[in-house]
């Protein structure tokens, strides 16, 4: 049953491990249970999805589980203790008592399942790591087994969704479940497997899990309370409320304490996790005269596009921001549109967060005021399209918005949707030039990508980028700055600007060089 359980664990299905044992369902038999063996054991939907999907894809008999264990020996052998920074995260159900003497047991179980799914859901969702339940109280780890370099803010998102997701969930007495939710980060030694059978479990040993159970019973019900560590390490990204310092039980100080209210409303994640600390730019020269000599072709009306490659951490962001700086003195508009490793799939989701900073909407405003809030940013627009008002208040999904005039399909909304956002985010003949910034464009959404492409090729339409034949040029440059390579945006002429990491730094041209007919390279 412990390669069961190690199997589970590795796939984040560890919350059935007693389940199957206690209808003694091993290894050898789960590839043949059918969808409606594991219903009858109380699996969701989409976990029943998962653990189908995970048997097929690791054996091509499913019938032989067990050899799949031998050939990824992370699942099926124990693994040594280590040293590790880890951020605990304590979830528990607020009112358990009270619903288990109110509700009969045959109704409280399928209920506490719902409720751990949905915060297993959401663990396993941004890549943590449930380590155990505990009735209706959940642990799991952000950074182990797989470790990331954001690992604080990855628990804080969950958390945020855990709340969400079991807000959702309907109590028997015609309410909601809440939840509440410690999070800390530190060094733990982490990894050893201790206890046998049913009771068997990956310990964790060091002060930070005893602070995350701390940090959880300071929380109110829907609230979640960071320790000093994860505060410093989610930088701002989110918005936190400052809870003062708290004696805490096996503590020897008062530790200071941070209420999570919500993501924050950033223009660059760069510059939210440093907080605005100035640090220097050496090496970059080339790189820098590359940039702004883009940018005083994109000035004089010959549009450009700058994408900026290289590996993590090489310093992209930062010539970025440099390339800021060095414009701040003159008179231009910048929008800077930042993608997001968690929305990859929505669409749109950089270009609604601009369209949020720009309209300046906050969570308190009431519809009515969001769409005067937007009516007063287009107003221009809106006397001139009436579907404007309708068609972005759709997409920043506020409620009880106008009508569209005329019943479009969904493609023919999202059509109209990008034409009105290809017209506003750089207009044709605009008095200021326009610096159009795309940052971590490797997480960039479809529609998104789809946005630049008609951005890129605008000239089609008479006011493109390069266009010196009589229609006025595109005063924009667009620098996008990714860590992998991105299909063209369109036949506009791209500079690709590749640095390394080595002494020498080359710029690399597409194939025919620019319009100078040259070929540069350091």
């Amino acid at each position: 049953m412990s390669d069961l359980r190690a199997w589970l664990r590795a796939h984040n299905l560890e919350q059935y491990a007693d389940t199957f044992a206690a209808n003694d369902v091993d290894i050898d038999i789960l590839a043949d249970l059918t969808e409606q063996d594991l219903a009858e054991l109380g699996v969701s939907l989409g976990n029943r999805r998962r653990l189908m999907k995970a048997v097929a894809g690791h054996v091509a008999d499913p019938g032989r589980v067990a050899s799949a264990l031998a050939q990824e020996p992370n699942l099926a052998a124990v693994g040594d203790a280590e040293r590790r920074q880890v951020t605990v995260l304590f979830c528990d159900l607020v009112g358990s008592t009270a619903l288990s003497s109110a509700v009969d047991p045959e109704l409280l179980g399928p209920l506490i399942r719902r409720y751990q799914d949905a915060v297993a859901g959401e663990i396993g969702r941004f890549g943590g790591f449930v380590a155990k339940f505990m009735g209706d109280g959940v642990l799991a780890y952000f950074g182990f087994p797989q470790a990331f370099e954001d690992a604080a803010e990855r628990a804080v998102r969950a958390a945020l969704g855990i709340l969400a997701e079991v807000g959702g969930i309907a109590a028997p007495d015609g309410g909601t479940l809440q939840a509440r939710i410690g999070i800390a980060t530190g060094l733990v030694v982490v990894g050893e497997i201790i206890g046998e059978g049913l009771a068997q479990e990956r310990s964790i040993v060091g002060e930070t899990p005893n602070l995350g159970a701390r940090l959880q019973t300071l929380a109110a019900p829907g609230m979640i309370v960071v320790g000093e560590a994860t505060q410093r390490l989610i930088g701002g990204l989110f918005e936190l409320e400052a809870l003062g310092e708290h004696d805490l039980k096996g503590f020897s100080r008062p530790l200071p304490v941070w209420r999570v209210c919500g993501e924050a409303s950033i223009e660059s994640r760069f510059a939210a996790i440093r907080r605005g600390e100035s640090l220097p730019l050496l090496g970059r020269a080339h790189e820098m005269g590359l940039l702004l000599d883009r940018w005083r072709l994109a000035r004089s009306g010959e549009g450009q596009i700058v994408t900026v490659i290289g590996e993590p951490g090489i310093g992209k962001s930062r010539a970025i921001e440099a390339l800021q700086y060095a414009l701040a003195g003159e008179p231009h508009t910048r929008i800077h549109l930042q993608c997001s490793p968690h929305h990859s799939d929505s669409a749109l989701y950089p270009v609604i967060r601009h369209l949020i900073r720009a309209v300046g909407l906050a969570p308190a405003d009431t519809p009515d005021a969001r769409i005067e809030k937007l009516r007063g940013l287009f107003a221009d627009r809106a006397v001139s399209d009436a579907a404007a008002i309708p068609l972005l208040a759709e997409l920043l999904s506020i409620p009880d918005a106008p009508p569209l005039p005329l019943l479009l399909t969904p493609a023919q909304r999202k059509t109209a949707t990008l034409a009105l956002l290809v017209d506003e985010i750089v207009p044709a003949g605009e008095t200021h030039p326009v610096l159009l910034v795309v940052e971590d464009a490797q997480w960039v959404d479809a529609t998104t990508l789809e946005l630049m492409t008609r951005l890129g090729r605008r000239h089609r339409r008479g006011a493109g980028i390069g266009d010196r034949h009589g229609a006025p040029g595109l005063r924009a440059a667009l620098v996008c700055a990714t860590a992998c390579e991105l299909a063209d945006f369109g036949p506009a002429r791209t500079r690709r600007m590749r640095a390394t990491g080595r002494h020498g730094r080359r710029c690399a041209w597409p194939a025919g060089g620019n319009r100078r007919g040259d070929r540069r390279q350091n």
